[in-house]
C-alpha cells in the first residue's frame, strides 16, 4: 500500500507522469520529480524528526551531497526542494524503521546540484508525506553554495580571502580538454608544466607560494580517465606578474566525442561590504570538433590575450 501511495504522490491529481526534472537546481538519485510547489502545512504530522548532513557548504555541479534523517511513523515518503528555486520538488520513499528511535522511519537522499545554482546563501526545504498525500511542517536546511573553482572558501566565509585571480576553462562533454597559457616571460603553462615559474624542475613549495605565481588546480579527464569535473583553472593567490597572458583551449583527446562546447572565464577578487569575492570580468565561449584533437602536440585554439 505504501508503494501505491508513493506512486499516487508522484503522479499527482492529473494522472500524468511527472517531469524528469533534468533542468532543476537539484536532482535526487532514485527520486521522482513533481512540478509545482513543495507541499507542507503548519502541523507536526507527519513530521521530519531528524536531519543529518555533513557540512553546510555545497558546490555548484556537486555530484553527490547526502542528506539523511528520520520521520514520524505515519510517513511514507519525503519531499525536498530548494527554497524559491526551480519549478518543482522531489519525492523519495522511506527506508527501514529505526528500532532505537521508537521505530521512526529513516530516509537518505543523494543530491546532485546544478551548475547554474546562484552563488551564496541558499536553503533546502524537506517535508514528510503520509499515505494520504498530506505533508507536514517543512524543515529548512540552510546551505551556502560556492563556485566550482578554488575560492579558498571565501564565498561562504567572508573572513577568508579568495585568490587574487583565477582563469578557468570549463566544458560540457567528457573530453580531455586542456587549458594552455603563455605567460609574459614566455613560459608555457599546461598540464605538464602546471605553474608559471619559468625555470625547469625541481621547483620548491616556497617558490610555488611566492608572490605572483599561478598554479593549475588539476588536469581534468587526463588520458580520457573521466572525472566528471570538466574544468581546469590557473589560480593566482596574489596579483599575477604584470604583462600579457595568451590563453588557448587545447583538445588533447576527444575521447570518442564528436565535439565539445567550452567557456574560458577570468575572475578577479573584488571587495564586498564584508571581505572580497571572485567576480567574472572576462569570458570567451567556443566549440571544438573532435577532429581538432592533437594529443598535446600544440597549444590548440587561440582564445584571448589578457593584460594582467
Amino acid at each position: 500500500m505504501k508503494a501505491l501511495a508513493l506512486l499516487a504522490v508522484a503522479v499527482g491529481c492529473s494522472g500524468q507522469p511527472a517531469d524528469l526534472g533534468l533542468d532543476e537546481p537539484v536532482r535526487v538519485r532514485g527520486g521522482q520529480f513533481i512540478a509545482g510547489p513543495l507541499p507542507g502545512a503548519d502541523t507536526d504530522a507527519p513530521a521530519i524528526t531528524l536531519v543529518e548532513t555533513q557540512g553546510s557548504v555545497v558546490r555548484v555541479g556537486q555530484g553527490s551531497k547526502v542528506i539523511s534523517g528520520r520521520t514520524s511513523t505515519d510517513a511514507v515518503a519525503v519531499g525536498i526542494a530548494f527554497a524559491e528555486l526551480g519549478t518543482g520538488y522531489w519525492v523519495s520513499p522511506l527506508g527501514p524503521r529505526d528500532p532505537t528511535a521508537g521505530n521512526e522511519l529513516t530516509w537518505s537522499l543523494d543530491l546532485s546540484l546544478a551548475w547554474d545554482l546562484p552563488i551564496g546563501p541558499a536553503a533546502l526545504d524537506v517535508v514528510a508525506i503520509d499515505d494520504a498525500e498530506h505533508a507536514g511542517r517543512p524543515q529548512r536546511i540552510d546551505v551556502c553554495v560556492r563556485p566550482d573553482l578554488l575560492d579558498n572558501s571565501a564565498t561562504c566565509n567572508p573572513e577568508l580571502a579568495p585568490p587574487d585571480t583565477v582563469l578557468s576553462l570549463a566544458w560540457d562533454t567528457s573530453v580531455d580538454l586542456d587549458l594552455w597559457v603563455i605567460t609574459p616571460d614566455g613560459k608555457q603553462v599546461d598540464a605538464s608544466h602546471p605553474s608559471t615559474i619559468s625555470h625547469d624542475p625541481p621547483i620548491t613549495q616556497a617558490e610555488l607560494s611566492g608572490p605572483g605565481v599561478g598554479q593549475l588546480d588539476r588536469d581534468s579527464n587526463a588520458g580520457c580517465r573521466i572525472d566528471g569535473i570538466n574544468r581546469e583553472a590557473l589560480v593566482f593567490q596574489t596579483p599575477p606578474a604584470p604583462g600579457t597572458y595568451v590563453v588557448y583551449a587545447n583538445l588533447h583527446d576527444a575521447c570518442g566525442n564528436a565535439s565539445v562546447n567550452f567557456s574560458a572565464r577570468l575572475y578577479r577578487a573584488e571587495p564586498q561590504d564584508v571581505g572580497a569575492r571572485l567576480v567574472e570580468v572576462e569570458r570567451q565561449d567556443g566549440r571544438l570538433l573532435g577532429a581538432a584533437a592533437n594529443g598535446g602536440r600544440g597549444p590548440g585554439l587561440y582564445l584571448m590575450q589578457l593584460a594582467l
